[in-house]
């Protein structure tokens, strides 16, 4: 349902969106066979900025849909009683393959659209129902002959259920097209925790047409009742895969006693290279190490100047960095790296370590307010003894990270800090590159000098 292509154009929430993103850019420079459908969604996700009290506050504006082009293709879904009319635009701006989105025309079908992810069912059921009914015809309206469904994430199910009403319309038996449906469909799976996995009643998808022909035995068969979206796209596809091989695990133990599931693999997430790292990482790679190096401290340089032009908090560009970018859910685990307390206020107390927080909250979180839990369990590791200071970021769109260069990204759409308040632990003193040089050759070893301290892949 999400693509994140570039922050001017907003139709992404998080990591599901960034990876579909770069699936698209890297299927383009590849040459691949590959297009992609979504929405347009008029407001997009959400911009969020801190407000004086130091919580997210969520707005939607308007962006410039200008460079969309209209590929004249339109169609027509049923939304509980009503036949939407949506029209088919096409972009390969950001040079990635063809990407297709639907949009309703009527004015009174623009609720469907408003923005990403709408918190109701009602609004929620009708996007998915037009991404995935819809988007099945919208290719075939393009003429454009497809051998493998990617369902990624379980947003596009109705999309299966609908390819298995038409082959059952022709004359298939509900096993025969089910069956054959499957041989074309592969799913992804994201999220390993309830929250991830949308369930809804069965009979409100039937009230609001997402059922198309098929009856409660047969929707339960494929989803359950409730009907779980997840559960459907295991069912649904011949194969599966999770987006990392500890996933992978979690992912297999968490669906086991689905019956009739695709086998799950583990495809461990990749980046469109170009979109991520700065040219001057690319450039100096492979030459001296000093080069890449000053290349790497440079691009710690401007980020820290952003994170200080952001929060006021100048942090120190000799001190080891780790930055954590993420959306604000619970899940995410943002205060992992607190787990063990000894160890890491250590780390902080001697001035070895600083951390950048960064994320954007869901704006319809039910952690009043907004982003709270996560902030509260931050702040818990707020202890005199760690020199630790507290900022906000005023605002901070969800923009590539041109501002992460300590990481040697650009053009990222997602990780540079986006909202929250950004809990930042600041500790001074790590020595710096040439201390420690010196320190090697003379043989001799700083305390701690073995520790390690490694965090999440920031992408899930």
């Amino acid at each position: 349902m999400e693509f994140g292509l570039h922050e001017e154009f907003p139709i992404y929430a998080g990591g599901l969106g960034i990876l579909a993103g770069d699936f698209l850019k890297s299927a383009h420079d590849l040459g691949l066979p590959v297009v992609g459908i979504g929405l347009r969604c008029a407001r997009g996700y959400s911009r969020q900025r801190i407000g004086d009290d130091g919580f997210p506050v969520d707005e939607f504006p308007e962006y410039d849909a200008g460079f969309l082009a209209d590929t004249g293709v339109r169609l027509r879904v049923r939304v509980a009683a009503r036949e939407v009319e949506a029209r088919v635009w096409r972009t390969e701006r950001w040079g990635n393959a063809p990407l297709f989105l639907l949009e309703p025309v009527a004015e009174e079908d623009a609720w469907i659209t408003h923005r990403l992810y709408e918190p109701n069912l009602e609004r929620r059921v009708a996007q998915e129902i037009l991404l995935g009914v819809g988007g099945v015809r919208a290719l075939t309206r393009l003429g454009l002959e497809v051998d493998t469904y990617h369902f990624n994430e379980g947003h596009a199910v109705f999309a299966g259920i609908a390819m298995v009403a038409d082959r059952m319309a022709a004359g298939a038996t509900f096993r025969q097209a089910w069956d054959a449906v499957r041989e074309r469909i592969v799913f992804t799976t994201h999220t390993p925790v309830p929250a991830g996995n949308e369930v809804h009643p069965l009979d409100e998808l039937r009230r609001l047409g997402a059922c198309r022909e098929l009856g409660d035995d047969e929707m339960q068969a494929i989803g359950g009742d409730p009907f779980n979206m997840t559960v459907a796209g295991l069912r649904l596809a011949r194969r599966s895969n999770a987006v990392s091989a500890i996933h992978g695990e979690v992912s297999r133990t968490m669906w086991r006693d689905v019956e009739g599931a695709s086998e799950i693999l583990a495809v461990t997430n990749g980046v469109h290279v170009p979109t991520w790292q700065d040219a001057r990482i690319r450039a100096a790679a492979g030459g001296a190490p000093e080069a890449l190096w000053d290349a790497h401290q440079a691009l710690k340089r401007e980020m820290l100047d952003d994170v200080a032009a952001h929060t006021g908090a100048r942090l120190d560009p000799d001190v080891l960095t780790l930055g954590f970018a993420r959306r604000a859910a619970a899940y995410k685990r943002a205060d992992l790296i607190f787990a063990d307390p000894g160890r890491i206020e250590l780390l902080l107390a001697e001035h070895r370590l600083q951390l950048v927080f960064a994320g954007k909250a869901h704006p319809d979180d039910g952690d009043v307010p907004r982003g709270g839990g996560v902030r509260a369990r931050l702040q818990h590791g707020d202890r005199p003894r760690t020199d630790a200071r507290r900022g906000r970021v005023a605002q901070q769109p969800a923009a590539p990270a041109r501002g992460v260069r300590d990481f040697g990204y650009e053009g990222c759409p997602e990780r540079r800090p986006q909202l929250l308040g950004a809990r930042r632990l600041v500790a001074r003193g790590l020595p710096s590159r040439r201390e420690r040089l010196g320190d090697r050759r003379r043989g001799r070893a700083r305390p701690g000098a073995r520790h390690r301290v490694t965090l999440c892949d920031p992408r899930g």
